[in-house]
C-alpha cells in the first residue's frame, strides 16, 4: 500500500519512527494532567544568544521561589536539573516568558528524560528541534519542544525518505480528481486526518459550512475507506502529505 520506489526495510523504519513519535505526543497529552511521575527530572533550555543564555541564567538562580540546580553551559544551552513535577517546569516556563519579554530573542523549553544516559544526544535533539521551531514559527519568542514532537518527526522522516518522496498511489487519485473537479479534497483530507477525523474541526479549519464538507468525506471515504481504517493507517497518509508540504515550503 505505502511506497514506490523504497524497500522493505525502509517501510519498517518508517513506520517505526512513526509509531514512536505519536506514542510520544500522546504521552505528552497525559502529562499535562496532574500526574507528576511521568514528569523529567531534567531539562535543557537554549536560547539564540549565548550572552542572553547567560543572563537567563543568572535570573533563574536569583529567582528564590524556583528551586532546581541550573547549570548554564558554554554555548546558548542551560541544563536544569533536580526538576519536581510539572509545578517546577510551569514556573520555569512563566520565568522565561517574562525574561524574553524585554529582549530580541528567542527560547526553546526543552524536555529530559529520566532514563536518558546520554544528556549530549538529548541537547542535539534539543536543538534540532529549537532550529525547526524557529524557523516553522519565527515570530515567536518562546517555544515549547512538545509544540513541535509532530514536526521533529516529519523532518526527520523527510531527510530519510530523501528525494524521492514518501508517495501513496491513493494521493495521486486524490490530486488527479482534484484537477479534474476542482473539489480541494487533497486539503480537505489533510485537515480531517490533522483533526483526528473531528468533522466539526475539520469545517472550521477549511472555514467551510458542515454541509459543504460531508460530501467531501463521503467522497474521500469511497476512494480510501477512511472509515475502516485504523490510527495507525491514517497517520501513515498524514506523514506523506506532511512531508509533501514540507518540501514544498522548503522550495
Amino acid at each position: 500500500m505505502i511506497l514506490d520506489d523504497q524497500r522493505k526495510i525502509q517501510v519498517q523504519e518508517l513506520a517505526d519512527i512513526l509509531a514512536k513519535s505519536f506514542s510520544m505526543y500522546q504521552k505528552n497529552r497525559k502529562n499535562t494532567g496532574n500526574d507528576q511521575t511521568c514528569q523529567p527530572d531534567y531539562l535543557w533550555i537554549l536560547v539564540s544568544d549565548t550572552s542572553l543564555a547567560a543572563r537567563l541564567a543568572g535570573k533563574l538562580e536569583e529567582t528564590k521561589e524556583f528551586s532546581s540546580v541550573v547549570e548554564k553551559q558554554k554555548d546558548n544551552s542551560i541544563l536544569i536539573t533536580n526538576i519536581r513535577g510539572k509545578e517546577d517546569r510551569a514556573l520555569l516556563i512563566r520565568l522565561c516568558k517574562e525574561f524574553i519579554y524585554d529582549y530580541d530573542g528567542k527560547i526553546l523549553v526543552g524536555n529530559g528524560v529520566k532514563a536518558e544516559q546520554n544528556l549530549s544526544e538529548n541537547k542535539r535533539l534539543q536543538q534540532e528541534v529549537f532550529e525547526l521551531a524557529r524557523d516553522r514559527a519565527p515570530r515567536k519568542h518562546l517555544y515549547l519542544i512538545e509544540e513541535y514532537y509532530h514536526e521533529l518527526a516529519i523532518s526527520y522522516i523527510s531527510r530519510k525518505v530523501g528525494e524521492n518522496g514518501f508517495k501513496l498511489k491513493e494521493l495521486e487519485q486524490i490530486r488527479c480528481e482534484d484537477e479534474e473537479t476542482g473539489r480541494n479534497l487533497y486539503e480537505t483530507l489533510y485537515w480531517y486526518l490533522r483533526m483526528k477525523r473531528n468533522v466539526s474541526q475539520t469545517a472550521a479549519k477549511l472555514k467551510i459550512h458542515r454541509n459543504t464538507l460531508l460530501p467531501r468525506l463521503t467522497r474521500l471515504n469511497d476512494m480510501l475507506d477512511l472509515d475502516n481504517r485504523d490510527g495507525a493507517e491514517c497517520e501513515k497518509l498524514l506523514v506523506a502529505m506532511e512531508i509533501e508540504r514540507m518540501k514544498k515550503s522548503d522550495e
